[in-house]
């Protein structure tokens, strides 16, 4: 009897347990649901748009709150649009309700390249004459590059500034690869010294050949940061040098002896301003709009401008974002499938004029970077084609933009590294001498185990390999050359694996213009001389049930992972990734942080 009600009561809390689960599943799902709607939000005379970047900017967010949902927390980790960033900031410039920005800097999630897009439209902004506050607990270096376009920047008394120059980090791996008894093979074909993607699986330290190209990457960005900060601040580039050599912003007050802060102020008193500056008496009448919110407001309709629902004209934008594979591709991945069917749909469409390509990614699959390359020239055939380059466009991300009509990228931009790897693991020792299995082989033929992982590559496997990249990489070089206007020989020259920082890349002729996806799509239109026109988003947004599936299994798979191997999760995955790569692959280096 008492096992019997020790089973019962066991089981009623599981079925109880059960029951809460999922009707916080279904609560959560109802949320989301009415999170779909299609109102458009009303916006109060004498609003204040209230920009807070802390959550992750990528280039195009989904519409889609199953997508964005955690599992773990059952809370919506939402993203924030760049497009919508750009778009909400444009709007607001000729908004009469909109009297001025808040500019709510709690943190930053973003690249380089992404953060000067926000950047220079904060600048655009600042030329309608309305007001810009930024106010912040404490300003990262990146935090406080767009703070600085503010009117006035205030600091919280006790908070923190951090000004000492950029570093970059890169996770070398080879030392953690053979303790687990796990050998990477590369094959880097001819003279791909600059070629750095698998130097974290081969060396414990950078090559004085990736040295040399890190470190001009951080002197662009960091030259740009100074530049910025210099011209907004009206403090010369040397004293900034000289502040980030001495740390001298050690206190907050320091912040203001210096000139980078105008005022130590509690929040209260920074909403006092606010409330002074749209001449409101009382907290309660201070109308501030969220970023995410306004981004849902119709485009003002100024005067001379085509009222929108006649414009029937549009130009296609494709968001093509994340490590390159074939197939349609996981949650961070460009499947080439998806692309591709993004690209013919836009395409086909004949209210489409143009298409613009957003690209942010560091490569991948060669053989899926070329799907994709054949699919935009057959499109180029047909309309403008126009490359707009987000943080990351090189490698693979590379190989599908050299042949567009044009291509723009940011000053600081990530691109070329136009270069070839293979990258073979070799998993004996582990298998054999760490976990006690032994592969043993019956074939039909003398290559039937060819590239087996389970040993070392043979000579003339090796050889097979070298082939190979040698051909992809010639294969690269020649569409480069064709899609470029530029000679073989001297793409050559440039090439070898080598990154290019935006300024440098233009200088090489990889890219026609410096400009963010703004200048894109205005020089798309000019090309299919359009004046009026509306964007349309390729590829469209997941069936809401899909995207809820992929992200359970997304979630659970890291929360499984992290509960296992806590902080060593992401080292596993690593190694994960070599077993899973196939194929002959145009990437960047595996971790690439600037801090």
């Amino acid at each position: 009897m008492k096992g019997f009600l020790k089973s019962f009561f066991a089981s009623f809390l599981g079925v109880f347990a059960a029951l809460i689960f999922m009707g916080l599943f279904i609560m959560v799902i109802v949320s989301a649901i009415g999170s779909l709607s299609d109102d458009k939000p009303e916006i109060k005379e004498n609003s204040i748009l209230q920009i807070r970047l802390a959550k992750e900017i990528v280039d195009h967010a989904v519409d889609n709150p199953f997508e964005n949902f955690d599992f773990q927390s059952f809370d919506m980790k939402s993203q924030i649009g760049l497009d919508d960033v750009l778009s909400s900031l444009d709007n607001a410039s000729v908004d009469p309700k909109i009297k001025g920005i808040f500019l709510d800097i709690s943190g930053l999630n973003a690249g380089m390249a992404t953060i000067m897009e926000v950047r220079k439209a904060i600048d655009a902004f600042k030329e309608s004459g309305k007001f810009i506050y930024a106010y912040s607990e404490g300003y990262s270096q990146f935090g406080y590059y767009l703070a600085s376009a503010a009117d006035e920047v205030h600091l919280y008394p006790e908070g923190e500034m951090d000004l000492k120059g950029l570093y970059m980090e890169m996770a070398m791996l080879k030392n953690m690869l053979n303790k687990v008894g796990v050998e990477a093979q590369v094959f880097r074909g001819p003279d791909n010294k600059y070629k750095s993607a698998a130097e974290a699986l081969m060396y414990d330290k950078m090559s004085p050949e990736n040295r040399e190209q890190m470190q001009r990457l951080l002197d662009v960005v960091w030259e740009d940061w100074l530049t910025t900060v210099s011209n907004s601040r009206n403090i010369s580039v040397d004293q900034l040098e000289a502040f980030a050599d001495s740390i001298l912003i050690r206190e907050p007050q320091d912040a203001v002896k210096y000139g980078l802060v105008d005022k130590l102020s509690f929040r209260d008193e920074v909403m006092e301003l606010l409330m002074a500056a749209v001449e409101v008496e009382k907290k309660d009448d201070l109308n501030m709009v969220s970023l995410a919110k306004y981004s849902k407001v119709p485009r003002v309709e100024v005067e001379g401008e085509e009222k929108p629902y006649k414009i029937k004209n549009k130009i296609g934008v494709i968001y093509a974002s994340g490590n390159i594979v074939s197939g349609s591709g996981e949650q961070g991945q460009m499947g080439s499938a998806s692309i591709v069917k993004a690209i013919e749909a836009a395409e086909k469409d004949t209210t489409v004029k143009a298409i613009v390509m957003r690209v942010n990614s560091g490569g991948g699959s060669a053989l899926a970077s070329d799907v994709m390359w054949r699919a935009a020239q057959k499109a180029k055939e047909t309309k403008p084609f126009v490359v707009s380059m987000g943080d990351v466009a090189a490698s693979g991300g590379y190989y599908i933009s050299c042949g567009a009509d044009m291509i723009f990228a940011d000053e600081n931009t990530i691109t070329g590294s136009i270069g070839v790897i293979g990258i073979i693991p070799n998993m004996q020792e582990l298998m054999t001498e760490k976990v006690g299995i032994n592969f043993d082989v019956v074939r039909t033929n003398e290559q039937s185990d060819f590239l087996s992982v389970m040993r070392p590559a043979r000579e003339n496997e090796s050889d097979i390999i070298n082939e190979s990249i040698t051909r992809v990489y010639d294969t690269f070089i020649s569409k480069v050359s064709e899609g470029r206007g530029i000679e073989a020989a001297l793409v050559d020259s440039f090439a070898r694996g080598r990154v290019w920082i935006g300024r440098d890349a233009l200088e090489r002729n990889l890219v026609d213009s410096l400009g963010g996806l703004d200048d894109a799509i205005s020089a798309a239109a000019k090309l299919a001389s359009l004046d009026n026109y509306k964007l349309r988003v390729f590829p469209k947004d997941k069936d809401p049930f899909q995207a809820l599936m992929e992200g359970f299994n997304a979630q659970a798979h890291a929360y499984f992972g992290t509960k296992m191997f806590g902080d060593d999760f992401v080292y596993v995955e690593k190694i994960k990734s070599l077993r899973e790569i196939q194929g002959i692959q145009m990437r960047l280096p595996y971790e690439m942080i600037i801090k």
